[in-house]
C-alpha cells in the first residue's frame, strides 16, 4: 500500500459511525483538530498579533438591559464632538455614581422592590432619568413622578 505525504489511510477509514458515537456521548471530536488549527494560527501570527489577541481574550465584557432611553443618552454623549467610546462613557458614569454612593453613604433599601423571581431577592425601583439629560438626548420630558421614598 502506498502511502502519500500528508496522508493517513487509518484516519481515512473513519467512519460516520464514529462521528455519531462521539455525538450520542457528548465527546468533541473537533476539540483536538480545533487546538491543533489555533497552534497553527498563532504560529502565522506576528509577536504583536499575538499579544493583541491575547488581550482581547482576556478583556472583560458586561451586558446588562437598560432602559432604552438611557442608552440613547449615552450613546448621544458619547458622539459629542470630542467623540469618545461609550464603553469608556459608561465606565465613567459608573465610576462617578460608585463615588457618589460612596460618599453619600447611599443604602439602596429605600429602592428595593419585592419581586416574585426565583433568581433574585429584589428588584431596584430606578430614580426617574433627569430631564436635562432627556432633552439633550432630543428625548420627551418626564411628567412629574411619584416619589421613590428616598430620604
Amino acid at each position: 500500500m502506498a502511502v502519500t505525504k500528508g496522508r493517513n489511510p487509518l484516519l481515512e477509514n473513519i467512519s460516520a459511525t464514529d462521528r455519531m458515537v462521539d455525538l450520542h456521548t457528548g465527546a468533541d471530536s473537533n476539540a483536538a483538530s480545533s487546538a491543533v488549527a489555533e497552534i497553527a494560527r498563532q504560529r502565522n501570527m506576528t509577536r504583536k498579533q499575538r499579544k493583541e489577541a491575547e488581550r482581547q481574550r482576556n478583556r472583560t465584557r458586561l451586558v446588562i438591559d437598560v432602559d432604552p432611553n438611557i442608552k440613547k443618552i449615552v450613546e448621544h454623549l458619547a458622539n459629542m464632538k470630542p467623540t469618545v467610546p461609550v464603553s469608556d462613557l459608561c465606565e465613567f458614569i459608573l465610576i462617578m455614581g460608585l463615588r457618589t454612593m460612596d460618599e453619600e453613604k447611599t443604602d439602596l433599601a429605600w429602592a428595593r422592590r419585592a419581586t416574585r423571581s426565583m433568581r433574585f431577592d429584589a428588584t431596584l425601583a430606578n430614580p426617574p432619568i433627569p430631564n436635562s439629560f432627556l432633552e439633550l438626548a432630543g428625548l420627551p420630558k418626564n411628567e412629574e413622578t411619584p416619589s421613590l421614598g428616598h430620604p
